[in-house]
């Protein structure tokens, strides 16, 4: 019976690219768990393969680097010929789009992570022609996960839920010249609801209702505007990083990665979910706070207009010694009046106790104490979020801290609340973000405190 020569396995098993392997098992780890929103887990499993092979076998690390972009490259043309081959077979579809799914999140997830690893190790000592690759590599590769986030979002059938539904019977209502907030009626997929329980009109503001509207008669599908405000507030974040400090650039870009793999971002997509319309308009509200200040409170009230429990942040923004506090604040208030205005003049009544929810109802499936058997009494619950809020505001001096703060007062609210989803801890995060992102940005300019920005504006 003939044999493999000794040397010639040995000489097989040293050309076998051992990130290949990685990537292999990496293949095989998403076929055992098939349909589950388990990118996060690839992520974390799939780094720590390809960093013990990348930091084992390579000591020189610019070789190491291209290794690690090696991988990126084989993970997306493997990706983009299995989808094709997919779709082109209607029978394997059926069946192994879970498994295409989890790829087209993880195997750019899993590259980033690897990278990310790689370059706090050789922070110093890497060529700043291959960092910078490497971090427009992490961009394209951020872009491909949302890009896949939002395509099996938008091109997959909706599980029910009247959140989905409320935008396209609200967006009918409009363009047919009729009223959402006292037309609108879809079924109430509460789980404790009664079977044959409805929602009667609109119930989510103005401004949403105007957004998804416009997106469902000019972009055919009223989640494309869910998209558009990721890709916006992602790219915000992203965009400095091309010409940012190093240290910089990875933090924003592991920040981001971390945001991105959240497997309830794609969930909120699907279901048209509205907390994320606000993640835009905050960031730019504090991208320009110094420079533009008008513009900045105009954002701001933009972002304020999008949901009710943005009302926590009022103790901060009333009680931090900011400049122009209360121009910023009339500007603000206006932008959030403007929105309500042409709906107030067209039935009043019925506006108000719609578009300004009080929900008093306890969800059992609530992600708060409640969840737990636990029930606030909403008097309490509002009093301990105006407690902290208050304490938290009298310790702001920067902006970083200020939204980081914003985000406490949020999850106190939400942590003894009567009810609070996945999408509301997600805009938790988004504003957590946001003060991680300026933070890492270590920038003066953004000192809310007077003396400090006196201070730096004299060193300039």
């Amino acid at each position: 019976m003939p044999t493999i020569p000794p040397d010639l396995t040995e000489k097989f098993r040293r050309s076998l690219p051992t990130e290949y392997l990685a990537l292999v098992a990496m293949v095989a780890l998403a076929m055992v768990i098939p349909g589950q929103p388990s990118s996060s887990m690839l992520a974390i499993i799939g780094t720590m393969a390809l960093a013990a092979a990348v930091f084992s076998r390579w000591s020189d690390t610019d070789e190491a680097f291209a290794r690690v972009i090696r991988v990126a490259g084989l993970g997306v043309v493997f990706l983009s010929a299995f989808s094709f081959w997919m779709h082109s077979n209607p029978g394997a579809e059926l069946v192994l789009r879970p498994l295409v799914v989890e790829l087209a999140w993880s195997i750019p997830l899993v590259m980033i992570a690897g990278w990310l690893l790689y370059a706090l190790h050789a922070l110093d000592t890497l060529s700043e022609r291959a960092f910078r690759i490497g971090v427009v590599v992490c961009l394209v590769a951020l872009t491909w996960v949302v890009a896949a986030q939002s395509a099996s979002s938008n091109l997959s059938p909706v599980p029910y839920i009247d959140v989905h539904d409320m935008h396209i019977e609200g967006a009918k209502h409009l363009w047919n010249g009729e009223n959402p907030f006292t037309e609108t009626v879809v079924r109430d997929s509460n789980p404790y609801a009664d079977d044959d329980s409805v929602i009667e009109g609109y119930f989510y503001t103005p401004s949403v209702l105007v957004a998804y509207s416009l997106s469902w008669r000019y972009l055919g599908d009223a989640r494309w505007v869910s998209v558009i405000a990721v890709a916006v507030f992602l790219g915000m974040l992203l965009w400095p990083t091309l010409r940012g400090s190093r240290r910089f650039a990875v933090g924003t870009i592991a920040c981001v990665s971390v945001f991105v793999a959240n497997p309830s971002l794609e969930y909120m997509i699907n279901r048209a979910w509205t907390d994320l319309l606000a993640l835009p308009f905050l960031l730019g509200s504090a991208v320009v706070w110094k420079k533009h200040p008008v513009a900045s409170a105009l954002l701001f009230g933009a972002a304020l207009s999008t949901k009710e429990y943005f009302i926590v942040f009022l103790p901060i923004l009333l009680l931090v010694a900011y400049p122009d506090r209360w121009k910023r604040l009339a500007h603000a208030a206006t932008v959030v009046v403007v929105t309500y205005v042409p709906f107030a003049l067209w039935d009043p009544v019925v506006l108000i106790p719609r578009a300004i929810k009080l929900v008093d109802t306890d969800r059992p499936d609530s992600l708060g104490l409640v969840g737990y058997g636990l029930s606030i009494p909403v008097w309490l619950s509002v009093a301990a979020t105006i407690v902290v809020a208050v304490y938290l505001a009298r310790r702001v001096d920067t902006l970083p801290t200020m939204f980081v703060a914003f985000a406490a007062a949020l999850s106190v609210i939400f942590v003894t609340g009567v009810q609070a989803f996945v999408n509301y801890w997600v805009a938790v995060t988004g504003v957590v973000l946001i003060g991680l992102w300026l933070w890492l940005r270590a920038d003066d300019a953004l000192a809310i405190d007077e003396a400090v920005i006196a201070a730096s504006d004299a060193a300039a």
